[in-house]
């Protein structure tokens, strides 16, 4: 499904749609978190983002899949690179989902939604534990994209 467009692999075609998208989910989520008074005005961004980045992540594990599978001869090379790929997608599905309950849930006490009852922690304790699942993110995006550059270079 994922192979080629017009000749060209489809992998490092996406690669760059998740380089470009999960950092800037990371931030929305950290600015999100970090600048209450801003949030009316890029809540767009960080629901945008939360959708649009976990699709990128699976269309590039997708089609990188396929092209492992299309260079066999690359074996034990591409191994950490597609294990980080996985371990990349995962997290940023997880954030994702973070940060759209943390968009909602805040919508909803925002607005002072009737029958709206949460926990003083809960929307802090969501915030940390998305900024830390950020931070793991931006780590494996790094990595992911560094190993990648490492077998295409190396070979």
């Amino acid at each position: 499904m994922f192979d080629k467009v017009m000749g060209v692999p489809v992998h490092p075609l996406v690669v760059h749609g998740a380089v470009v998208f999960v950092p800037l989910l990371c931030l929305a989520f950290a600015a999100y978190v970090l600048l209450p008074r801003w949030r009316s005005r890029f809540d767009w961004v960080l629901v945008a983002l939360a959708v649009v980045a976990p699709i990128m992540t699976i269309v590039a594990t997708a089609s990188g899949e396929d092209l492992e599978h299309a260079l066999p001869d690359l074996g034990e090379k591409i191994e950490p690179h597609a294990e980080l790929g996985e371990n990349t997608r995962l997290v940023t599905i997880i954030l994702g989902v973070a940060a759209l309950a943390l968009w909602y849930l805040q919508r909803r006490k925002d607005t002072g939604a009737t029958g709206f009852t949460l926990p003083s922690w809960a929307l802090p304790a969501l915030g940390v534990l998305g900024i830390l699942l950020a931070v793991a993110d931006l780590y494996f995006v790094i990595r992911t994209g560094h190993s990648g550059a490492k077998v295409v270079w190396a070979t």
